[in-house]
């Protein structure tokens, strides 16, 4: 099992469903009401226009969120928490706590180092809690209140990126 990919989903399908949320409730310019500074709303723009000087047109979209991490996700999610978050997520405090951890582990192969049996497990656990609780609330919100899997994204072969809310 690869933890590194599971990791990048994980915050791949965070930022996804953050942005079906803030645009239900904010429309197409969300970005600039989700609690995150200036200062780094810039970086992030600046980050994406360099992204998109040096990718293929075949891959995913060039968002701002996609340059971001899971620190300002969870700033995103703190500072809009009332709503549609908390009733997906149950307990900031927790939701910020494994946020923050993922974000510890998130660069590892920077330092050079494997990280340790424990230490994949925990990110495992975090991201199926987080994952699976997007899942269920998706469900729940579309009605059927099965708790039925749903697809949280769809991804060829060309790159192309599809997920729930996109046309």
């Amino acid at each position: 099992m690869d933890v590194r990919q599971i990791l990048l989903d994980t915050e791949s399908a965070l930022r996804d469903f953050v942005t079906v949320i803030m645009k239900q409730q904010y429309g197409d310019d969300w970005i600039y009401q989700s609690g995150l500074s200036d200062d780094r709303l810039d970086i992030l723009s600046k980050k994406q226009e360099s992204a998109s000087k040096t990718r293929i047109s075949m891959q995913e979209e060039n968002r701002v969120l996609n340059q971001s991490n899971l620190i300002d996700l969870k700033t995103i999610l703190t500072r809009n928490w009332v709503g549609d978050f908390e009733l997906c997520f149950g307990d900031l405090n927790t939701v910020g706590v494994y946020l923050s951890t993922l974000h510890r582990y998130y660069d590892s192969d920077a330092n050079n180092r494997a990280l340790l049996t424990h230490q994949k497990h925990l990110i495992l656990g975090i991201s199926g809690f987080l994952r699976n609780r997007m899942v269920v609330y998706r469900s729940w919100k579309d009605g059927d209140k099965q708790g039925f899997p749903k697809i949280e994204s769809v991804r060829d072969n060309l790159g192309n990126l599809w997920v729930p809310g996109k046309p």
